[in-house]
């Protein structure tokens, strides 16, 4: 109709491209509100943000080294190797030091995270 409009009465060009315009936007906010009721509820209480970072564990008056697969701020998902990963099954970490992947073991200005690890991945580091 807009179209026709806009052929048929030369005079009025101007206010008709400005209510096409709006009723562009408009279909534009119709055609967007869908999608944001079937949006999917967040089941966390935090975000789990994916990373890659260097981790040093200590558990049992050991030291050891993993990689970040992701983080929160409820926990840390390791991924490490297989002994490592037995040995932190029976002893849980005193805390779990995170280092900057750009300059290896510099350490992050966050310092210690109290360790809760949320979930082990064992495979080879590398």
């Amino acid at each position: 109709m807009g179209v026709w409009r806009y052929f048929a009465f030369p005079d009025e060009r101007d206010t008709v491209i400005l209510i096409m315009s709006w009723e562009f936007v408009n279909l534009v906010l119709l055609f967007g509100a869908p999608g944001a009721l079937l949006e999917h509820r967040q089941r966390r209480s935090s975000v789990r943000i994916p990373c890659r970072y260097t981790a040093e564990i200590h558990a049992g008056g050991r030291h050891l080294i993993a990689e970040t697969y992701d983080l929160s701020l409820e926990g840390v998902w390791l991924r490490l190797s297989p002994a490592s990963a037995a040995w932190l099954k029976e002893r849980p970490p005193a805390c779990v030091r995170i280092y900057s992947p750009r300059t290896k073991f510099r350490r992050i200005t966050t310092g210690r995270i109290p360790a809760q690890i949320q979930g082990i991945i064992t495979n080879t580091i590398g």
